[in-house]
């Protein structure tokens, strides 16, 4: 026996742990509360755990009597259900009542994981209960406090499975036809406690019209692997996943590891390995997509979305999009139609044509605090491809991504190597970079032939606000901070500062319209030839006294064509609405006005 196995509490009574359950699902409801429960604080869970499947607790509610509601009716057709109470450094015993109070279960330990074997690295003690509910119209789950918990949670599963093969009994697919609709489907986690047994091995996908919740109930989580047969889920229904991982999946179309077109709630799961045309891991359409904890990686797509294809609403929090590839646009991220949203998400060395990390077309995309996105690479946008509605960055930060450059070093116009960190035809507001410590600011470091920072073409239209900077990017040829082919607006305290580029406009250069007002200023930008801070073939306007274009310089000698602080080129439009200086101690000159030849 291995110390594994001697760790694992064999139930004491005499229910049979894998049981069937099916029927429709009711919705569900608190049980009634009298006066004396309710000069107790505990916690009662609305709706009920029949339709939540899981509910976690944190340390406060825990040292307290807590009370999980069941809606009998929503069971009508079942014969026995399994209750897991997963727990941190203790067993917590509970028990299953009716609602006039009468026991008709008591909970018995099952398995105890040691410390350092769950994801979070503490010990796990897993408590269990199987019961029959029919008994009154509504059940209780009931524990009367574990002091010394730091965190739990309580599982309902309608289905346990504890095979690995393809089909038959117990097995995953077994367990996801025989579910019922709204149903959970949970992996035993003493039939999975080691993972050195393996994963799950699927000969063909899942397809599955339900909805349903399928979860890991061990704090290291399963595998289910399709080893490149196909891809592993079809769902139509709305379905959460929960604690597993999904790897190596091929599909011909969308979608190498998921389909799903009924809404897809993933949290604390790990996508590798999908291969497909659309979506390496997920291909999602019109119903949400929600990501939490989760982590896709090494993914490949032949088209678009090496990590995940969209066109549904999608949220990630807390997620991590890395080492994902595509032949055509977004690395890790393709979203299309609807709005996307990425809140303390990392996008990091994915690779694509377009947008290495995200390409975004038609809709609405934010790039939420603590968000980072760094070391992607693409031919046009390195870090993001922007396209239609109205991107915003706030608390985030765009650094060290690279557009590159397969054509010829001048060739800057013919769409490659632009936009080292952001590629946009469309509106985007830059309203601040990342607030932790050591962290870049908004867009720095990144590198391109051209637009080494951003790459705003021609409909684009871009506003830098508070204290956001574009900062320490390159170009090997043009605008090494920002190319400006729409619009450029920089305000609050916003700087463009630090930036290089080998040829023209170490700052910006373009043709499009610049306007820097408030307090934003152009400082410390070099150029190799002309326009040190600014190569301007548009529209630049200095819109007040604090305006500041300072410390710029151009490697060309008065007379010859320079601009350390602005080049205003031919026919090329300068205005500036001052009271003081504000073009000063640029080298070798402060704005030079290069004649048409």
């Amino acid at each position: 026996m291995t110390s594994r196995e001697a760790q694992i509490r064999q139930p004491a009574s005499s229910f049979a742990l894998l049981v069937a359950l099916s029927g429709p699902l009711a919705a569900g409801c608190s049980p009634p509360i009298d006066e004396a429960d309710e000069a107790n604080e505990y916690r009662v869970a609305s709706p009920g755990l029949e339709t939540l499947h899981e509910v976690p607790f944190d340390p406060a509610e825990l040292q307290q009597q807590i009370d999980v509601p069941i809606d009998v009716a929503a069971l009508a057709e079942s014969e026995t259900i399994t209750l897991l109470f997963d727990t941190t450094d203790q067993w917590t015993p509970f028990s299953v009542e009716t609602e006039d109070g009468q026991t008709i279960a008591t909970s018995e330990n099952y398995i105890e994981f040691e410390e350092g074997e769950g994801e979070d690295g503490s010990a796990h003690f897993l408590t269990r209960v199987e019961f029959d509910p029919h008994v009154g119209s509504h059940l209780i789950v009931r524990t009367d406090g574990a002091p010394d918990v730091l965190e739990g949670r309580v599982m309902l599963c309608d289905e346990m499975v504890t095979q690995r093969g393809n089909a038959g009994p117990s097995s995953l697919r077994a367990a996801i036809a025989d579910v019922r609709d709204n149903g959970a489907v949970c992996f035993d986690p003493v039939s999975f406690a080691d993972p050195g047994m393996g994963p799950v091995e699927l000969h063909a996908h899942i397809s599955t019209t339900k909805s349903l919740t399928i979860t890991g109930t061990s704090p290291v989580p399963p595998e289910v692997t399709a080893n490149g047969a196909s891809r592993i889920l079809s769902l139509s229904g709305a379905t959460t996943i929960r604690r597993l991982v999904l790897r190596d999946g091929n599909e011909a179309y969308g979608g190498g590891l998921i389909y799903t077109n009924g809404g897809l709630k993933l949290e604390s799961v790990i996508l590798r390995g999908g291969v497909a045309n659309q979506g390496g891991a997920i291909f999602s359409e019109a119903a949400p997509l929600q990501l939490i904890d989760t982590l896709v990686e090494d993914n490949q797509a032949w088209e678009d979305g090496g990590g995940i294809f969209t066109a549904s609403p999608t949220s990630m929090v807390n997620s991590t999009l890395a080492y994902n590839a595509a032949g055509h646009s977004g690395g890790g991220l393709h979203t299309e139609l609807y709005n996307a949203t990425l809140s303390s998400t990392t996008v990091h060395h994915n690779t694509a044509h377009n947008g290495g990390g995200v390409t975004s077309y038609g809709a609405e995309f934010r790039l939420n605090g603590g968000s980072l996105v760094y070391s992607n690479t693409a031919f046009m946008g390195g870090g993001l491809d922007l396209d239609a509605g109205l991107a915003t960055i706030d608390g985030a930060s765009v650094f060290a991504n690279v557009a590159v450059d397969v054509h010829l070093p001048y060739e800057w116009q013919s769409s490659w190597g632009v936009g080292g960190g952001i590629l946009t035809r469309g509106p985007l507001v830059i309203v601040g970079g990342s607030t932790e410590v050591g962290m870049p600011n908004a867009v720095s470091g990144n590198t391109a032939a051209a637009g080494g920072g951003i790459a705003i073409m021609q409909s684009g239209e871009v506003w830098v606000r508070n204290d956001s900077a574009i900062e320490g990017n390159t170009a090997a040829v043009y605008g090494g901070g920002v190319l400006v082919h729409g619009s450029l607006t920089l305000e609050d305290d916003a700087t463009v500062d630090g930036n290089h580029a080998d040829s023209d406009g170490g700052g910006t250069h373009g043709d499009g319209t610049i306007l820097v007002q408030d307090q934003a200023s152009l400082a410390n930008n070099t150029a190799g030839r002309d326009g040190g801070g600014v190569y301007n073939l548009g529209t630049v306007t200095l819109s007040g006294p604090n305006v500041l274009v300072t410390n710029n310089m151009a490697a060309t000698t008065i007379g010859t064509g320079a601009g350390g602080g602005i080049n205003t080129v031919c026919s090329g439009l300068l205005t500036y609405f001052v009271v003081g200086g504000y073009a000063t101690g640029n080298s070798p000159d402060d704005v030079y006005a290069q004649p048409c030849i």
